[in-house]
């Protein structure tokens, strides 16, 4: 939070937490659940979670969603570390400015992300 970066990051890190708990934490075919990532207003702007989503009364889901929360991982595996690695440099090099010829305006640069 407060850097220009934050929400772009946070969503990034999520996005990847959630796969994480996916792959260490599957939910059993046919149970109702899924993970998220969900962005909710703070005080200090956007705060985003990873979390699980599930229907309310369905015991199993309930059940499951109790079994991620005590047994989450302390630190990211290496997949994710990879996947973290590889998104930031790619964020890095993503930059690409080409140069284009128009007739109304011969000279013009875009940059796209």
């Amino acid at each position: 939070v407060g850097t220009d970066s934050y929400l772009a990051n946070s969503l990034r890190e999520c996005e990847v937490y959630r796969r994480m708990l996916a792959r260490v934490l599957p939910i059993s075919e046919g149970l109702p659940v899924k993970y998220v990532v969900r962005s909710y207003s703070h005080d200090f702007g956007t705060c985003r979670e990873a979390t699980i989503a599930f229907a309310g009364g369905h015991q199993g889901a309930a059940d499951f969603a109790c079994q991620v929360e005590s047994g989450l991982p302390d630190a990211w595996d290496a997949i994710a570390l990879r996947e973290l690695a590889w998104l930031r440099m790619y964020e890095q090099t993503s930059v690409i400015t080409t140069t284009r010829t128009s007739p109304s305006n011969p000279t013009s640069s875009a940059t796209r992300r």
